[in-house]
C-alpha cells in the first residue's frame, strides 16, 4: 500500500484538498486558558445552581469568589476521572 509521501512524489503537482476545520476542531487548539473562558462565558448566572454545571459538579465554584473562568480553568486541569458506565 503506498503512504501519503509516496503519493506525493508520484503526483508533485497534484493539489491537497483541505478538510474544512470544524467546530470541534477548533475547541481541540484552544488553550487550556481559552477553554476555561470559552466555558465561563457560556454559564448564565441567573441559574448558576444549575446541577449540570461541571464546574458546580466539581466542587470548585467558587463564583462570585473567583469566577467562573478561573473555577472552569481549574476544572480543567484537575487529573480527568475515568467515568465508564
Amino acid at each position: 500500500m503506498t503512504d501519503t509521501a509516496e503519493l506525493e512524489k508520484l503526483f508533485p503537482h497534484r493539489e491537497r484538498v483541505k478538510k474544512p476545520q470544524t467546530n470541534a476542531d477548533k475547541i481541540r487548539e484552544m488553550s487550556d486558558e481559552e477553554l476555561a473562558k470559552l466555558i465561563g462565558s457560556m454559564i448564565d448566572h441567573e441559574y448558576c445552581d444549575y446541577k449540570g454545571c461541571i464546574v458546580k459538579q466539581s466542587g470548585l465554584c467558587g463564583f462570585p469568589d473567583i469566577g467562573c473562568d478561573e473555577a472552569a480553568l481549574k476544572w480543567l486541569k484537575q487529573e480527568a476521572k475515568d467515568e465508564q458506565s
